[in-house]
């Protein structure tokens, strides 16, 4: 997945988990996930349109990074926990998430 926070407590004030199971997280603060993806980014200027026009590249067959949420909430996304990129990901970043409690 290339750069990424080097802690999951980067994210915490961020992101809370919808589903760990299935990967299906929300963003609770867009300014602050703006902000931490922006500093792994080095982009100071970075707002939580621009991160999610990003986000959405991953939808794409050809990387397979994200799934699209049926029915979802506000700020709603899903990582594709069949993806080893994701399980990598996943297993150093948020080993106590509950997330891919099903293949660990």
């Amino acid at each position: 997945m290339g750069a990424h926070p080097t802690t999951a407590g980067d994210w915490q004030p961020a992101v809370r988990w919808v589903q760990p199971e299935l990967g299906r997280f929300q963003f609770v603060s867009s300014s602050s996930a703006a902000r931490s993806w922006g500093g792994t980014k080095r982009n100071r200027n970075m707002s939580f349109e621009k991160m999610s026009r990003s986000i959405r590249q991953y939808y794409r067959p050809k990387s397979g990074l994200m799934l699209k949420v049926p029915n979802k909430g506000r700020l709603q996304y899903q990582f594709n926990v069949n993806h080893p990129q994701i399980v990598r990901f996943l297993k150093e970043n948020f080993p106590n998430s509950g997330c891919l409690a099903r293949k660990l």
